[in-house]
């Protein structure tokens, strides 16, 4: 999941669709493709779970700064990362990827009164649908690139946002689900259990209490 989430925030980056509109004939002329780099950028993971970290990790090398949001205390400052209140995240980053589960407090994180402050942002969703306010999604690709998947549970809102036509828009579908490679991670489950076993506490888990 990690790995496809920064592939497609390279697609963004690199502006892939005007080469993919000049290779299909859909643009006549191919003029100097207008890319943006991920080097030094400020990146907000809101959530800190395995895929969280796994996203920092991968993107180590291209010295950037990360701006954590996670119900975990344990996690420390230093010269790469900060933790930050998810609204200092949303006015610092210039990507976000938000990566938490879906529960009670989760649910319309983004909404359309944090959406206000987001401009010029690339926000990469690859929780579920309800972590962001669908009535929240009209301002939010006006001013930045939204990518998520729009499956809501309420099938007439996914409906309209399947329907609407924005180049700041993208729906991904889960496409990682679907990967041929993609396995129940039973590594992952194993460590957790061996790690309960001896200390007593899990790496990765949802603090239902928390409801994050």
């Amino acid at each position: 999941v990690a790995e496809y989430a920064i592939a497609i925030l390279f697609y963004i980056l690199k502006n892939f669709d005007y080469y993919f509109d000049y290779r299909n004939n859909r643009l006549k002329k191919l003029n100097k493709i207008p890319t943006k780099t991920l080097y030094k950028k400020k990146i907000g993971l809101i959530g800190y779970g395995a895929i969280g970290k796994r996203i920092q990790s991968l993107m180590k090398g291209f010295e950037n700064n990360f701006f954590i949001n996670n119900y975990s205390k344990k996690i420390k400052n230093n010269n790469q990362q900060k933790i930050q209140t998810i609204k200092k995240i949303l006015e610092l980053s210039d990507i976000i990827f938000i990566c938490v589960p879906l529960t009670p407090k989760t649910k319309n994180l983004i909404n359309k009164d944090n959406s206000k402050i987001l401009k010029n942002k690339i926000i990469i969703n690859i929780s579920r649908a309800e972590v962001i306010d669908p009535n929240a999604v009209k301002s939010l690709i006006k001013h930045n690139i939204l990518i998520y998947d729009s499956n809501y549970s309420d099938k007439k809102k996914s409906k309209e946002l399947e329907d609407k036509k924005s180049k700041n828009l993208l729906l991904s579908h889960y496409i990682a689900a679907i990967d041929e490679f993609a396995s129940f991670p039973l590594s992952h489950i194993a460590t957790n259990l061996i790690n309960y076993s001896i200390k007593g506490r899990l790496i990765n888990y949802v603090d239902y209490e928390k409801e994050y």
